[in-house]
C-alpha cells in the first residue's frame, strides 16, 4: 500500500521518526524525492521513545516540576504515537513511501525535531540539578532519545550538519527497552 504524505502526516504525529538510520530509505529521480520507510523499525523507535518517556516521567523530581496534568497529558500523547504508528505498520504490511519534491518538505519534521531539543535540554537541566545516580541515569535516557534524534537528523535532507550521536543505534534503542 503507497501512504500520501498527507495521510502519513494525519496519521503518525511524530513524522520525524521516519527519518531515522535504518528505518528509510531515500532515493531522488528528476526531482522527485521518494522515501521508502520500513515501518517495522518506525515501530521500534517509537517504542523507545515511549520507553525513554515513561523512564523521566517516572522520576519524581521531573513528574512533579512538570505537573501531575502534564505527565498524564505526555503519556497519553506517547502512548497514541506508538499506537499509530503500530496500526500504521500493520495496515501497511510493514513499508510504505512517501513521494515529495524537494520543496514540499513538510516543516513539521524540523519543529518536531527542535522542540524535542528543547524539551531533552530542559530535562538535563533538572537532571544536572540533582546529585547520584538518579542524576546520571537521567543523562544517560536522554543521551539515548539524543541519540535516536541524532539519527534522524543525520537522514533529513532538512538537517544539514546533524549532531554527532552519543551512543550507538543499538545501544540507544537496547537502553530505550527495544
Amino acid at each position: 500500500m503507497t501512504v500520501s504524505r498527507r495521510g502519513l502526516l494525519a496519521t503518525v504525529p511524530l513524522l520525524s521518526a521516519v527519518a531515522m538510520l535504518g528505518a528509510c530509505a531515500v532515493t531522488t529521480a528528476n526531482g522527485v524525492t521518494i522515501v521508502t520507510i520500513n515501518l517495522n523499525m518506525l515501530e521500534n523507535y517509537a517504542l523507545a521513545a515511549k520507553n525513554g518517556v515513561a523512564t523521566l516521567l517516572s522520576v519524581p523530581l521531573i513528574s512533579t516540576a512538570i505537573g501531575a496534568a502534564r505527565v498524564l497529558v505526555i503519556n497519553d500523547a506517547v502512548a497514541d504515537m506508538a499506537a499509530q504508528v503500530a496500526a500504521l505498520n500493520t495496515a501497511n504490511h510493514g513499508v510504505a513511501t512517501l513521494t515529495f519534491t524537494a520543496a514540499s518538505i513538510p516543516a513539521a519534521i524540523t519543529a518536531f525535531q527542535t522542540d524535542a531539543k528543547t524539551l531533552l535540554a530542559d530535562v538535563v537541566v533538572v537532571a544536572n540539578s540533582l546529585t547520584g545516580s538518579l542524576a546520571a541515569n537521567i543523562v544517560t535516557i536522554v543521551d539515548a532519545l539524543q541519540t535516536v534524534l541524532a539519527l534522524g537528523e543525520a537522514v533529513a535532507s532538512t538537517a544539514a550538519g546533524a549532531a554527532e550521536p552519543r551512543m550507538s543505534a543499538s545501544q540507544a534503542l537496547k537502553l530505550l527497552g527495544v
